[in-house]
């Protein structure tokens, strides 16, 4: 009986360690910050090393996964898409071996759901997006139950609060599906908690890029460009921080910033991808250059993000430039693609469809506003009021003034040309009243909070349009203050 008892406990100690564990290792820490710097022919290699030499540490499927998804997410690649797919149930059935009391474990967890989560809604697979988030909130929270000390676990708690917090009405039951709810604030106060945790400790200094970027992502939420402008002691010329700062002032409609950081991310010799490019096509168009990079984008874009968006952009400035043909044969291009995944590439294919060409004053105001030009935006809309030629026009003449007035800070100005988009675009399914709502609240947060949130609550009850999701999801961020 002793020597069956001592076989069996040999059989579970071999179990066990068959099963793996999490072993935040140099080498782990290592590859996490090669992924952050995109290096992925040292992530490559350094993974392939670490697993034959600690095969059991289950912080390398964890990595793999990881390397997964922001390919996915950064190249836009329908291969490494189907990569994620194929390897995902493998993949979670090495992570779930492990016991699930570790704090690694429910962190890493939580971590593999909320990327599942991101590609599912990426996918516009709204369903196994809610299921995927509604895992990572659980193992999260089991995590703060059951480590409350752990302080990776704060990192997993700010992306999914400020997630939460920032879901339109329209997409409500998504939240109530995953059973989760959580306001900015408290996305807020979890970053505040991390970030000083993070300095105090030094444990995970690697993480500092991530964090940067991450609250980036909130204050893109918010609107609230003054936020997030600190970069971590140390990393000024770290790529992520790079292209943090990129969308960051790409938000902020300053064309100009975008382009240093694009040169200063280019410096860190780190690995480029079709969506840089695009954002360095954006910059130059709106800073009144050539948006010939455009089809530099659109050459190295083996997905759909952003391909109508570039036509789109490549067809203004055929028109700004006097040719209306070149015009026509960009919109009949979008026509013929058969995915329009962002925002930006609906607003596009709503533009193809309408057959309307845009007034050029008003768009040549639109893209020198979009790149913080704002006194040459109102000198572009200057004669052009006697050309409008319906509401439609006249809708957008105004919120186009009242952008414009908005960023030379001239707010009692932009409060009345947001007031007067608001009852002209009532009911057009077009963004400007809805988007002018949401400015006239930013606007008035601080003098006057109760109608501000007037103006947000108005937000959602427009017609649908292009950027309905986003800008309900922003107001909604607002309120949830």
């Amino acid at each position: 009986m002793r020597h069956l008892c001592c076989l069996l406990t040999c059989f579970f100690l071999l179990s066990s360690l068959k099963a793996g564990q999490y072993v935040l290792s140099s080498e782990v820490k290592h590859i996490w910050e090669a992924q952050l710097r995109f290096d992925w022919e040292s992530v490559q290699q350094s993974l392939k090393k670490a697993k034959a030499q600690e095969p059991d540490n289950l912080f390398y499927p964890f990595l793999e996964a990881r390397t997964l998804f922001l390919k996915v997410i950064l190249f836009d690649d329908p291969a490494d898409l189907l990569q994620f797919r194929l390897r995902y149930q493998d993949q979670l059935e090495q992570l779930e071996s492990a016991s699930e009391e570790s704090a690694f474990s429910l962190f890493c967890l939580s971590e593999f759901y909320l990327q599942s989560s991101f590609i599912h809604a990426r996918e516009s697979e709204p369903i196994s997006a809610a299921r995927a988030l509604k895992k990572a909130f659980h193992y999260n929270n089991r995590n703060r139950a059951q480590h409350p000390d752990f302080a990776l676990q704060l990192k997993t708690q700010v992306v999914l609060q400020a997630l939460a917090s920032a879901i339109p009405n329209s997409y409500r039951w998504m939240a109530d599906l995953a059973g989760i709810s959580a306001s900015s604030r408290e996305a807020l106060q979890a970053l505040k908690v991390f970030r000083n945790t993070l300095i105090t400790q030094q444990t995970h200094v690697f993480l500092q890029p991530e964090l940067y970027f991450i609250d980036v992502f909130i204050s893109t939420q918010l609107n609230d460009h003054a936020r997030s402008v600190a970069v971590p002691d140390g990393f000024t010329n770290h790529p992520l921080v790079s292209l943090s700062q990129m969308l960051h002032h790409q938000k902020q409609r300053n064309a100009k910033a975008v382009l240093q950081a694009y040169q200063q991310y280019k410096a860190s010799r780190a690995a480029t991808f079709p969506y840089l490019f695009y954002l360095q096509a954006e910059a130059l168009q709106n800073s009144g250059h050539s948006a010939a990079s455009f089809s530099y984008f659109l050459l190295n874009s083996r997905g759909n993000w952003f391909r109508a968006s570039a036509l789109r952009k490549l067809a203004w400035e055929a028109l700004l430039l006097g040719n209306p043909n070149e015009y026509s044969k960009r919109m009949q291009q979008i026509l013929e693609l058969k995915q329009f995944p962002s925002e930006e590439d609906r607003q596009a294919r709503r533009e193809a469809q309408l057959k309307r060409r845009p007034l050029s004053g008003l768009l040549k105001s639109r893209l020198l506003a979009d790149g913080g030009l704002y006194n040459e935006a109102l000198m572009a809309l200057q004669n052009n009021e006697y050309q409008l030629r319906d509401r439609y026009d006249s809708t957008e003449w105004h919120y186009r003034r009242g952008r414009a007035f908005q960023g030379l800070n001239r707010i009692t100005e932009a409060i009345a040309c947001f007031e007067q988009t608001i009852v002209l675009g009532l009911k057009l399914s077009e963004y400007f009243a809805a988007s002018a709502a949401l400015q006239a609240g930013i606007l008035l947060k601080e003098t006057n909070p109760s109608l501000a949130r007037n103006y947000w609550r108005k937000v959602s009850r427009f017609p649908n349009h292009p950027y309905k999701k986003s800008l309900d999801a922003k107001a909604e961020a607002f309120l949830s203050l």
